[in-house]
């Protein structure tokens, strides 16, 4: 199990995963707590010899002291999704949860048809040299993908890095029933299709306009269409999709840029420009 000395070394030997999860670190101290706190049995155990342990988020974000709010437990849970694709926490697809434990679960959240207050199962992979290797890879590329915590979301995932990765992130919502009642995979909806495609529309035409693109302005456009709140979200979910498909980037204008696209803003504002090189 991994101590607080352990996570010290954590910063020097993983540091773009430890600036990543800066504000899940308490998320992951509190889940590492409830890891401990669990039976030490093979019963409780995974085929890797991991200790797998249950928690809602609900209850994580009680145990976080954050409240019972639907904001706060939302925030706990995308926390969480952080910290599973940094694979510093692996979360269960049902079929490998312990059967003693899924009992278990099953009547600590008083339902046997585990909807609404979910219960969720975890692993704690152990920090040997190989596997810190790989969360500072997934730190890097999360750093790369310019992911936010806002946007964290199996759309947005999806819309990346393709169905497995939001698959293993999300091994609970991966299966849905198509319009002909079949089992098939889950990808993006209807609605986040359409508002991703008027996203990109404004994006391209400030960019044959002026050459550059800012958010703030494609949250703005859409106003009249969507709340600016539901835009932004949005944005922090396909943004990634839209550069890789049009060949775009997005830099922070510094002042060459600045005076190249005639921007008149105070500061140095993110813009997404053509990706030339």
């Amino acid at each position: 199990m991994i101590s607080n000395i352990t996570l010290n070394k954590f910063k020097e030997l993983c540091p773009q995963a430890d600036k990543n999860i800066k504000y899940a670190k308490d998320t992951f101290l509190m889940m590492l707590s409830i890891a401990r706190n669990n039976v030490y049995s093979e019963k409780f155990s995974n085929d890797d010899g991991e200790i797998v342990f249950f928690v809602t988020n609900k209850k994580l974000a009680d145990y976080l002291g954050k409240g019972n709010s639907q904001k706060k437990i939302d925030k706990v849970s995308k926390y969480i999704k952080m910290l599973i694709y940094h694979d510093l926490i692996r979360i269960l697809d049902d079929d490998k949860i312990p059967k003693e434990l899924l009992f278990k679960a099953i009547k600590y959240s008083g339902t046997d048809n585990r909807t609404g207050k979910h219960v969720n199962f975890y692993a704690v992979p152990s920090w040997v040299i190989q596997q810190l290797s790989t969360i500072e890879n997934n730190g890097v590329r999360w750093k790369e993908k310019g992911y936010r915590i806002a946007g964290v979301s199996f759309d947005m995932f999806y819309r990346s890095e393709g169905f497995d990765v939001a698959a293993s992130i999300y091994p609970q919502y991966k299966k849905k029933k198509n319009e002909y009642g079949e089992i098939v995979d889950r990808s993006t909806t209807k609605a986040s299709d359409e508002r991703t495609l008027k996203i990109s529309e404004i994006i391209l035409q400030c960019i044959q306009r002026k050459g550059y693109c800012t958010e703030k302005e494609v949250v703005y456009i859409l106003g009249s269409q969507y709340k600016y709140e539901v835009t932004e979200t949005q944005i922090k979910r396909c943004l990634n999709e839209i550069m890789d498909i049009y060949l775009l980037k997005k830099v922070k204008a510094n002042k060459i840029l600045k005076e190249k696209y005639h921007i008149k803003s105070n500061g140095y504002p993110n813009i997404i420009i053509e990706d030339i090189n």
